[in-house]
């Protein structure tokens, strides 16, 4: 009795800890945009310019930038 009593308490942890996995798992609908200047599918004014140019203020001006 305590060999099936313990299999079956086995059984039921594994298809718990299936049931778990599976629950954890998502998917998201994120895009990242990887082109770049000269693509077709290149976007200006993107994220990605607004930090190219604060990086370049940074290194031009940087006497107006403490720290």
């Amino acid at each position: 009795c305590w060999v099936r009593d313990t299999t079956l308490s086995e059984n039921y942890k594994a298809i718990e800890y299936k049931k778990a996995a599976m629950g954890a798992m998502f998917s998201t609908k994120t895009n990242l945009n990887t082109s770049i200047p000269g693509m077709n599918s290149y976007k200006k004014d993107s994220v990605f310019d607004g930090i190219v140019k604060t990086k370049s203020n940074h290194e031009n001006f940087p006497w107006l930038f403490k720290g």
